[in-house]
């Protein structure tokens, strides 16, 4: 080893240095920079220096290898997406240093923004704005501290999952299959504000099949008309639907009472009649199999957890519940369907609101970029050809 040493030493020049000079140069601040953004390594921050280039360029040399040696020494926020349809402040997102107060305020602030959703929710809601080095690891750690989310997270036992069914696979628009179920009782109060009286509403909560998006519709009771008049509601805004699939109502013995009555609903005559009117196919899960409904049963649990972190134990009216479920829903369908990648060209992931509105709920909306002299007939079998290549490309990583 020493004759390697040696051998190497004596062969390189500026290898030879004192131990004494070698122990100075540990304390001096070692600061490294990229195309003139300077980080200091020893408060682990970014800065701006600019004043190597003033000197590079008043030597006013005019060649080829000076003109790119000067380019290089420049900072472009813009990059290579100058020319993109992205909005501003995803052209030229904020640097934040990664271990600083500011960074951690941010990312307590979104997320309390998303409803104390999980980790790739608050950083696809960041890079909207900001982008944050080892961003994933930061925001993981800050939502660990969360005091809101400890408080009401629950371990549970991990289920054995079933075989997917023919309906989850196969592509189709969105909520023509659909999984339903009831939540609740949640506690509400008349609109009335000196009433001391306690009402008991519930949540119908539909799940599509294929995009996985949420839709939350508040019910008043757990009778018939109700849920007729709920399910009308959902056709009229999400077009007719062709099965739903939904819980037997005999899984739970705790909630006999409830989920009895819900049975009865579902196979009510008048149930039957307007499913056979409108075309849909109505199928239940075997009973005591909870597992054969666990897309729904998982979009509920999400659903509760936001409601029980914002809602806590207020008791609210009939309007103002059904406001912060459409705010909820907006929220589930604003979750990235696959996680969030470091790649800083990776700036927007597929969201089950880009099935229902083109774009993200929660993101802002995108300029109208079509063109006049696009001819729509020669070009239809290239778009279908492009969606089924999508479905392909989409549905694999995702089944």
């Amino acid at each position: 080893m020493e004759n390697q040493l040696f051998r190497a030493k004596s062969k390189v020049k500026n290898l030879n240095f004192e131990v004494d000079e070698h122990k100075e140069s540990l304390n001096t601040l070692i600061a490294s920079k990229v195309l003139g953004v300077g980080w200091n390594e020893k408060s682990d921050t970014f800065y701006f220096d600019f004043s190597d280039l003033g000197t590079f360029l008043s030597k006013r040399i005019n060649t080829k290898r000076y003109l790119l040696q000067a380019a290089a020494r420049l900072f472009d926020p813009g990059g290579r997406l100058k020319h993109s349809t992205l909005s501003e402040f995803q052209k030229h997102q904020m640097m934040l240093p990664k271990a600083h107060h500011l960074t951690d305020l941010i990312i307590e602030h979104y997320h309390k923004k998303s409803l104390h959703s999980g980790l790739q929710t608050t950083l696809y809601l960041i890079r909207q704005f900001y982008w944050i080095p080892s961003g994933q690891n930061r925001v993981r750690r800050i939502l660990n501290k969360c005091i809101t989310c400890f408080r009401t997270k629950i371990q549970t036992i991990n289920q054995m999952m079933g075989d997917l069914p023919r309906d989850r696979i196969v592509p189709s628009r969105p909520f023509e299959n659909v999984g339903l179920d009831y939540a609740g009782p949640i506690i509400t109060k008349p609109n009335l504000k000196r009433s001391r009286v306690t009402l008991k509403s519930y949540i119908a909560i539909f799940i599509c099949f294929s995009t996985k998006a949420t839709h939350l519709k508040v019910v008043s009771d757990l009778t018939t008309e109700a849920f007729l008049a709920c399910l009308r509601r959902f056709i009229a805004s999400r077009s007719k639907l062709s099965v739903i699939w939904n819980d037997n109502a005999t899984n739970f013995k705790g909630a006999r009472n409830i989920l009895s009555e819900w049975n009865e609903i579902c196979k009510s005559n008048r149930i039957q009649l307007f499913s056979a009117e409108e075309g849909i196919e109505w199928n239940f899960i075997p009973p005591a199999s909870p597992h054969f409904g666990g897309l729904w049963e998982a979009n509920i649990k999400s659903m509760k957890r936001i409601l029980l972190r914002v809602a806590k134990s207020a008791i609210m009216n009939f309007e103002e519940l059904t406001t912060l479920m459409a705010q909820i829903e907006a929220v589930l369908n604003s979750r990235p369907l696959s996680p969030l990648s470091s790649d800083p060209n990776d700036l927007n992931r597929l969201t089950s609101g880009h099935f229902l509105t083109n774009c993200a709920i929660s993101s802002f909306p995108e300029p109208y970029t079509a063109s006049d002299s696009l001819s729509y007939h020669s070009r239809w079998k290239l778009v279908q050809s492009l969606r089924d290549k999508f479905w392909n490309r989409w549905g694999a990583p995702n089944i």
